[in-house]
């Protein structure tokens, strides 16, 4: 699974301030980040190298980011597209949609909407995973191993901790999100403190 900075984002606008400035906070947050000053050279890169999300500016001199829009699903129907624009429309924006954008920005923009976007749609790509998910599968992992390692079943620790087996098994899958109390059960029945159940090496 790809992390942040293997993640790469095409930043397609003809404004080079807007464009820049985009493009170092993007940097900032470890992805890979490429600019294109219009929609031709845009397309030119995407023709070479596929990137996970492309920020479309919708209005350019050259061509216009419907057209780009539309070129890109015809090479590489993979990619995630933002459009941003400074003259937004309701027919813009169906439009947009219609064609797979995947979010409809007015500028002047806040940044850190911009980002979270960005980071909403590589965790839904499944690009990079949230920190709580992380965390699950950390001590579901560790129940899971613990308890095989001492020769217990999940109905033997579903009877000393008191919980349902199907809710251990959940946790070992990292299906729900435990409460601090159920883990502290587990960690007892398990014979282990509650912090070793967050310790990620083997």
């Amino acid at each position: 699974m790809a992390r942040a900075k293997a993640i790469k984002i095409l930043l397609v606008d003809d404004d080079e301030v807007v464009r820049e400035s985009l493009a170092f906070c993007l940097q900032q947050e470890g992805y890979q980040v490429t600019e294109a000053q219009d929609g031709l050279e845009a397309l030119e890169k995407i023709k070479l190298s596929h990137y996970h999300i492309v920020i479309l500016d919708l209005k350019m001199p050259d061509i216009d980011g419907i057209k780009v829009l539309q070129k890109i699903n015809d090479i590489d129907t993979d990619t995630n597209v933002i459009i941003l624009t400074g003259h937004p429309s309701l027919e813009s924006a169906v439009g947009t949609m219609k064609l797979g954008a995947v979010d409809y920005c007015t500028k002047p923009f806040n940044i850190e909407d911009i980002k979270r976007l960005v980071r909403e749609i590589a965790i839904k790509k499944g690009l990079i995973r949230r920190k709580l998910e992380d965390l699950l599968i950390i001590i579901g992992k560790k129940i899971r191993e613990t308890r095989k390692s001492k020769r217990m079943t999940l109905v033997q620790l579903a009877r000393m901790t008191d919980l349902s087996k199907s809710l251990i098994s959940q946790i070992e899958n990292a299906k729900v999100s435990p409460s601090v109390s159920t883990l502290d059960k587990i960690s007892e029945s398990l014979d282990i403190k509650l912090t070793d159940l967050f310790d990620n090496e083997s």
